[in-house]
């Protein structure tokens, strides 16, 4: 419901902002220049000054923009000729093609890459609309006329201007140049897109949604719910883009109104592939659950975190490119600093190598509790594309490095089957080798009994006569899960030794030291 209210007061913001670029686009529309003295058709540039000049108010001529049309091959040159420059002026004007005449050669013998006296116009929007040589003239041939009629058919699928030729003298008034059928018409194709948004997320959130959950498709209905909004926000852009040109608006609001929609129908493709990036991982991550490693959980929010990256990445070159902005030089240029960008990323790089081995040599998996030099110890709880977070037994979070982390030793006390139980026990000196012998005894039964100790590899034996005890070494082995199953068990077995202790009359020592005088000075001893 919030991203629908969203779009309903995008489009009306939409709307009020077309409104004031048509106003404000209309009243300031660029002049052409006049065509110089040197001749209308001397150049590729003067051709095209020719075209635009004569159809720009208020120097509107369409025969003399027709000047530079090639008519070897018209039946009724007359009309057909103004007819062609008009259509492709249009073509220009509805596709927001501004002509900037500074970037059009001039020069009378100009060539292309392949050597001939052409120059194309829009090559990569228009497809081939050509200005030619023919003798001193450049000229719009038969081939390049036949392109424009096919691309004003595309354009103009319906010709509103001339229908409006016989609708009511109010709807043809102009204000600033613009006709009230044209603000009607903006603000019905404004309408027009909030509702057909509405209709394609309803299509798709309900009516997929429901058909992919009666074909038992649960991986489609996720599809279907994550993806309506953002194809809702696609189809009201390809809408825009389709309609804006029937109104036929100057080439300066055009030019702005079809590069909001460019940029509404790329921001709509990245939230898209967003979307179908959570699912993706979704999917990854439930797959990743059924298994026995934790490998694959582990690499779960790297591939979502690479994926969102991804689709950011190839959205931005597609808005970069259609701002017009040259991405060949902008990857040119980051190859000649290609080395100052390596220098500066090196511990970037590291870090991700160090990922990489991470997961090359599994040396922990998320969930284990590992201890990482002398500074680090706690339980993995993600590994990214720069760093691990451990979390400490303190409950902290820390975070660890990858290149520090692949360089380090790592201690994995996650992946022991066994966790090790080592205690000298100190009994006091003058306990009798019988108790002693007693208490080892006594000792070893005790591990047999508790659950959790493995007594087959267990040993009590009496070690050492210490300084200040009779040492009997215990070491044993505990078969627990976890850290506090470890100390449960460890608790358990403390508390047991006591009570032996107790049972079999010994005491525990702590440390003593006796010191042993030779003599002592006499009190009576007469002073010198």
């Amino acid at each position: 419901m919030t991203r629908r209210r969203w779009t309903g007061s995008a489009g009306l913001a939409a709307a009020i902002a077309t409104l004031l670029v048509v106003a404000t686009a209309s009243a300031a529309e660029t002049e052409v220049p006049a065509a110089p003295i040197d001749g209308p058709c001397a150049s590729p540039r003067q051709a095209l000054r020719t075209l635009l000049h004569w159809q720009t108010p208020p120097t509107e001529d369409v025969i003399r923009a027709a000047t530079c049309v090639d008519r070897t091959e018209m039946e009724s040159p007359a009309q057909t000729a103004p007819a062609m420059a008009a259509k492709l002026k249009k073509v220009l004007d509805g596709r927001g093609l501004f002509v900037d005449l500074e970037n059009v050669p001039d020069d009378p013998e100009f060539k292309d890459d392949q050597g001939q006296n052409a120059f194309d116009l829009f090559p990569d929007r228009l497809g081939s609309v050509l200005l030619v040589r023919q003798g001193h003239r450049w000229v719009f041939p038969p081939a390049t006329l036949d392109r424009v009629g096919d691309l004003y058919r595309e354009t103009y699928p319906l010709d509103l201007a001339a229908m409006m030729g016989a609708a009511p003298l109010w709807l043809r008034l102009e204000w600033i140049g613009v006709a009230v059928w044209q603000v009607l018409g903006i603000l019905l194709l404004i309408g027009g897109t909030i509702l057909l948004q509405r209709m394609v997320i309803l299509l798709v959130a309900t009516t997929l949604h429901r058909l992919a959950g009666q074909l038992g498709h649960d991986g489609a209905k996720e599809v279907a719910h994550r993806s309506a909004s953002p194809l809702g926000g696609l189809a009201m852009a390809g809408m825009f883009a389709a309609g804006m040109p029937l109104l036929q608006f100057p080439v300066s609001v055009n030019r702005v109104a079809l590069f909001g929609a460019r940029v509404l129908a790329a921001a709509s493709l990245v939230w898209l592939g967003y979307r179908m990036a959570d699912v993706l991982s979704d999917r990854m991550a439930r797959k990743a659950s059924e298994t026995e490693t934790k490998m694959d959980d582990q690499l779960v929010p790297i591939v979502r975190k690479f994926l969102k990256f991804l689709v950011g990445l190839l959205g931005g070159v597609f808005i970069l490119h259609n701002l017009d902005v040259n991405i060949g030089s902008i990857l040119a240029g980051l190859g000649l600093g290609g080395a100052a960008l390596a220098f500066a990323a090196k511990d970037s790089l590291a870090h991700f190598f160090g990922s990489l081995m991470i997961f090359l040599d599994k040396p922990f998996q998320i969930g284990d509790f590992i201890k990482v030099g002398s500074e680090v110890e706690g339980t993995v709880e993600e590994v990214g594309f720069r760093s691990t977070r451990v979390r400490t037994p303190q409950d902290s979070l820390m975070t660890v490095p990858n290149a520090k982390m692949a360089e380090a030793i790592v201690d994995n006390l996650g992946v022991r089957k066994l966790r090790r139980y080592r205690a000298v026990l100190g009994l006091v000196y003058g306990t009798p080798p019988d108790r002693v012998e007693a208490f080892c005894e006594g000792v070893r039964q005790l591990l047999e009994a508790t659950d959790g100790v493995v007594h087959l590899k267990s040993l009590v034996e009496f070690q050492d006569l210490s300084e200040s005890s009779l040492s009997i070494l215990l070491n044993c082995f505990i078969d627990a899960p976890t850290w506090e199953a470890e100390m449960r068990i460890r608790s358990i077995l403390n508390l047991a030794l006591l009570r032996l202790a107790v049972q079999i009359g010994v005491e525990f020592a702590f440390p003593t030291r006796t010191i042993h005088v030779a003599s002592m000075p006499r009190d009576d001893a007469a002073p010198n």
